[in-house]
């Protein structure tokens, strides 16, 4: 699973002191959700960046991230990326939505129509 989006987020927003949730449904029904908790995403440069290496092996602390990574641009839009290793073979309707949320708050929530391929469903997020 690979998700990439453009949230709108205060400037002074730090990811490091926040719990993001992200949930995938595929036609109405959760076919994944994975959590990171308060302080696991620490802040590198100018990025705050969470990473799992062994949620690759299966083996991971959080719901099978492997990383999720955050900045802001220069137009204070934040970049959102998250990559999670996990079964989405429940995934049958290309109707599919994604939901962040953010300390309870959903700052980002799209449904559209994905493409069907070989592997699975591509899907352009778009800002939020």
């Amino acid at each position: 699973l690979y998700l990439r989006a453009g949230i709108d987020l205060p400037a002074d927003f730090n990811p490091t002191a926040s719990e993001f949730v992200v949930e995938v449904r595929s036609g109405g029904d959760l076919v994944y959700s994975g959590t990171l908790e308060v302080g696991v995403v620490p802040k590198r440069g100018h990025r705050w960046r969470y990473l799992d290496r062994d949620a690759r092996k299966g083996t991971g602390a959080n719901d099978g991230i492997f990383y999720m990574l955050m900045s802001i641009n220069r137009d204070g839009v934040w970049r959102w990326s998250l990559k999670a290793f996990t079964d989405m073979s429940d995934v049958t309707d290309p109707n599919i939505r994604i939901t962040l949320s953010v300390d309870g708050t959903v700052v980002y929530d799209r449904e559209k129509e994905w493409t069907e391929r070989s592997n699975g469903y591509l899907g352009e997020l778009g800002r939020g």
